[in-house]
């Protein structure tokens, strides 16, 4: 009797186990999108999300300085002639959050906004 409860014991824990493996939610392997923007470009750029997206800037910039999205990122991101920036972006509430480079020298420049979507 003992050995009858162990074995159905076994055996329903080796088929939740099944289960589990067959039923879980998928990983996602998906990586986040990647946006280029050009700090000194004339013309702003838009950028688009929808709440609870993820998606990070691929900054250039042709002078040190920090750029920062306000009102959606806790930091900006430090940015130099000689390398590519990242500021990673997260759609946390919907509206629309204005994108600046802050110069060396206390200039406060618009170069473009981000949108979230409801």
């Amino acid at each position: 009797m003992h050995v009858r409860r162990l074995l159905l014991l076994l055996v329903t824990t080796l088929a939740l186990a099944l289960l589990y493996v067959v039923l879980r939610p998928a990983a996602s392997t998906a990586l986040e999108p990647h946006y280029p923007l050009d700090a000194a470009s004339a013309t702003p750029q838009v950028y688009r999300l929808r709440v609870g997206e993820r998606a990070s800037l691929d900054i250039r910039s042709a002078e040190d300085g920090e750029v920062m999205v306000h009102g959606l990122t806790m930091a900006g991101a430090p940015v130099a002639p000689d390398r590519v920036a990242v500021l990673g972006l997260e759609g946390v509430a919907a509206g629309r959050y204005p994108i600046h480079f802050h110069g060396g020298d206390g200039r406060h420049v618009p170069i473009g906004e981000v949108v979230v979507e409801p």
